[in-house]
Formats: structure tokens, sequence, C-alpha cells
């Protein structure tokens, strides 16, 4: 999606997290669902895909979601200094990206 393609996915794991079904691609149960979908492909508009990647899947908004969840997961006298951790961690990923 980030590079503009539509994508046909099963329904299983985050796929459904991922695509918006019939904006960014489709969301298939079945091997003919697939076929059906490979049809309607034209129907999916290239931008569309890439804006939703760019709108949803940055590397800040990625950050901040590992961040709320570890919150939750984590004693609260360890959240700060492991979130100050893989912040650091995150933003040599970003400069080595750019």
């Amino acid at each position: 999606m980030a590079s503009g393609t539509p994508v046909i996915a099963f329904r299983r794991g985050s796929v459904p997290e991922l695509i918006v079904n019939g904006i960014t691609g489709y969301i298939v149960d079945s091997t003919a669902e697939m076929s059906e979908a490979v049809d309607k492909l034209a129907k999916v508009k290239r931008q569309d895909c890439r804006s939703h990647v760019e709108r949803n899947f940055t590397v800040t908004n990625m950050v901040d979601g590992y961040e709320r969840v570890l919150k939750n997961i984590v004693q609260p006298h360890s959240a700060p200094k492991l979130i100050a951790g893989m912040r650091r961690i995150s933003e040599k990923i970003v400069d080595q990206l750019r």
C-alpha cells in the first residue's frame, strides 16, 4: 500500500486493521473471493492506498502505539525508563531511514 498498490489478503492476523476493504484493497475469506477481488482491483485508487499509509503508519504513530501498549503492561515504576529507551531506538531508526 505504501507504494500505492492495492492489497488482497485473507482475514487473518492484523489484516483487518491494515486494509480498508474496498478502499485500499480487499479482505477475503476464500480463494474464490480472492479471484473475485482481482477483478475489482481497478476500482481501488492508488492514491487512496498511499494516503492511508501516510496517515496511519508513520514511524511516530507506530512508536506512540507501542508506548501506549507498554504503559499498560509494564509496572508503573519501570515504564518511563523502558519508554525512554524505546524512543532512543526509534529515533535511531528514523535517522537511518532518512
